[in-house]
């Protein structure tokens, strides 16, 4: 074997070598990034085809069948919060800025939030009251912070 073929063997074997790690380097980013992505899915409603029918593709929550009973007041309290929200967006669009409009939204946000809130927590005492203890060690998980994904 002359030098020449020598130093053209050990290029290509370089050359080789670095387009496997980039290959490597790559699909492993593909892979990383699609299980961030669904991780992310399974803690967040996200955009897209869920806007349309949020219930699509989510599990359902930890008192989906408590709240199950009350979908009408669930269903009118989502709404008054995403009109709270909407307002919000409009105070911070809004040229010229009004802090006095901003400050308004929000505080509407706040309070539908914590109607929504205070509404849930109702609900929940009362399913504690009237079931056994079975059915609030049930409860009780649906309290319970699920792990960060990985």
């Amino acid at each position: 074997m002359t030098p020449l073929s020598k130093r053209l063997l050990v290029a290509l074997a370089i050359s080789g070598a670095l387009n496997l790690l980039c290959a490597g380097i790559f699909v492993g980013g593909f892979i990383h990034r699609s299980r961030a992505r669904a991780a992310r899915a399974a803690f967040e409603l996200g955009r897209g085809a869920r806007d349309a029918n949020p219930r699509a593709g989510r599990r359902p929550g930890p008192f989906g069948g408590l709240l199950a009973s009350h979908h009408d007041q669930m269903l009118e309290r989502r709404r008054a919060t995403a009109d709270a929200r909407k307002a919000v967006v409009a105070g911070l669009e809004h040229e010229p800025f009004d802090p006095a409009a901003l400050d308004r939204a929000l505080v509407a946000l706040r309070s539908e939030t914590a109607k929504t809130q205070e509404f849930v927590h109702q609900t929940v005492e009362q399913a504690a009251r009237d079931g056994d203890a079975a059915a609030r060690e049930k409860l009780a998980h649906g309290f319970e912070r699920p792990a960060p994904p990985p």
